[in-house]
């Protein structure tokens, strides 16, 4: 059976159009962070609802960023081990940290901003006297949700060791 030329050309049409959809759209899942990215750099006025967006790569693109709950440990000095779970909240402000790195590094890069604030917070609360670090965990997010999108949920402080 030989197809006419306009099945063909439908056929062809109906291929494009998926591929061309396929190619330049993102979706982005309930539970994660949509952002706009152009040329590298987060832009727009918030984050992208969760849904189908259009992407054109590396001019118009969208970075979905999840936003799981982190758990990691820090050593303090003098024996102390600051524990916490964290989660991204601002994916426009966490996006310079994962620019230029795949997904699957999202949670070291939040260390690493995470880490030093902590420890210039620790230094500041006297480093010893892990009484009332729950209401301190408001401090530390009001230096890490504006500057970097990064909210810690949990917060303790223990003693190294058995």
């Amino acid at each position: 059976m030989r197809l006419s030329p306009t099945a063909i050309g439908i056929l062809l049409g109906c291929g494009l159009t998926v591929a061309m959809l396929y190619a330049f759209t993102t979706i982005v899942p309930n539970e994660t962070l949509g952002v706009r990215v152009r040329s590298g750099v987060a832009v727009g006025p918030g984050h992208l609802p969760p849904g189908v967006h259009v992407s054109v790569p590396r001019f118009h693109e969208v970075r979905v960023i999840k936003r799981y709950i982190h758990m990691s440990s820090f050593p303090l000095g003098e024996g102390k081990v600051a524990s916490m779970a964290w989660q991204v909240v601002d994916g426009l402000r966490f996006h310079p940290l994962v620019a230029d790195i795949p997904e699957a590094m999202e949670t070291p890069a939040g260390e690493s901003v995470i880490r030093p604030v902590l420890m210039a917070a620790w230094a500041a609360w006297g480093q010893g006297d892990a009484a009332g670090v729950v209401d301190r965990r408001d401090e530390l997010n009001a230096l890490l949700v504006p500057r970097h999108g990064i909210r810690v949920i949990t917060l303790e402080i223990k003693s190294e060791g058995p």
